[in-house]
């Protein structure tokens, strides 16, 4: 079902109370527990857990005997819930009403029911790890290498990926992986120097393989080897926005990496005005009141920064503000 959060409808579900609850005394103030777990082979897997704070109902009951006739107490959207597997999944629901001085539970229920999950699983995930950071190191010797050579800082900034890549291993599991990783990097190095790596079946790899946040975890490696010399050029700028395209990445999120790992000041000015509509999320074909909406919304984020104790911050701020002006005018004018 969709459920309404803050204004906002998300598919997810809502957890309804119906039947009596006994408490001790008038107004009992308790705890609103509820737990999801993924019982499809038979061992129990949590896929998340919700209290007091994501409750929709009051949790103070008013009454000794208070009676509940579908009540809703949670909405819980799909998307925050972490599935071991993808595909038909079947999902205990336990509630429970507890005391808050002394956790005595006063109600508990229990409801089982089956759900299709459209999206891998972290268990899914994990078993294509190898195959991820594989892809990964390409997509980044792929970036390094789009201006026609390997510069030494981009290759210490890809050596720096394969660290992060290591930082979620247990130290059992770090040789090997690290192994593995060193050696992703040496092959990929050798056929970035003779070409062999390509861009669309390496985002079709991407595609294939990751989910939407591994996805935006790879861009942004990508952005740190450009950014890696201090200058992007127009090969760079051009290839990142192009997998942003490519891999359906949500554009809010990449134009906040964009703007955190490879900001306006570390563009060619020639690059970036060309790129820069692109960057605020201007499309063609939007209308004329999405397009002020975008530059109001962009001046006024940028106008709060000019103040910024950054320098660095403070000077992207004035550059980003000037063409923000320079934009309004324009559509202004149409």
């Amino acid at each position: 079902r969709i459920i309404t959060i803050d204004g906002i409808d998300y598919p997810g579900f809502k957890v309804k109370l119906k039947g009596t609850i006994e408490v001790p005394y008038n107004d009992c103030d308790v705890n609103v527990v509820l737990v999801i777990d993924d019982i499809t082979n038979s061992e129990e897997e949590t896929v998340g857990i919700y209290e007091d704070g994501h409750a929709q109902y009051e949790t103070t009951i008013p009454y000794d005997f208070t009676e509940y006739d579908n009540i809703s107490f949670f909405e819980v959207p799909t998307d925050a819930l972490k599935f071991p597997r993808k595909g038909y999944r079947r999902l205990k629901f336990s509630f429970g009403l507890m005391d808050k001085s002394d956790d005595n539970i006063y109600f508990e229920a229990e409801k089982e029911l089956f759900f299709s999950v459209e999206e891998d699983g972290y268990l899914d995930i994990l078993e294509r790890r190898p195959q991820i950071e594989e892809v990964a190191i390409k997509m980044t010797f792929i970036m390094g290498s789009i201006d026609g050579t390997i510069d030494i800082v981009e290759g210490k900034e890809i050596g720096n990926i394969g660290k992060l890549l290591l930082e979620d291993y247990s130290d059992d599991e770090k040789d090997e992986a690290k192994k593995r990783i060193n050696g992703y990097i040496s092959s990929n190095y050798a056929k970035a120097k003779s070409g062999e790596l390509h861009i669309d079946t390496t985002i079709n790899e991407i595609n294939n393989l990751c989910d939407i946040s591994t996805k935006h975890e790879i861009f942004e490696f990508c952005l740190k080897v450009a950014a890696a010399d201090g200058v992007a050029d127009k090969n760079e700028v051009d290839l990142a926005h192009y997998m942003a395209d490519k891999l359906e990445l949500d554009k809010d999120e990449y134009r906040k990496q964009f703007e955190k790992v490879l900001p306006v000041t570390m563009q060619e000015k020639s690059v970036f005005k060309n790129t820069f509509e692109k960057t605020l999320g201007i499309e063609p074909g939007i209308s004329k009141i999405e397009i002020n909406n975008i530059l109001k919304k962009e001046f006024k984020k940028w106008n709060q920064r000019v103040a910024h104790s950054d320098p660095a911050k403070r000077e992207q701020a004035e550059l980003m503000l000037i063409e923000i002006s320079k934009l309004r005018k324009k559509y202004k004018q149409q």
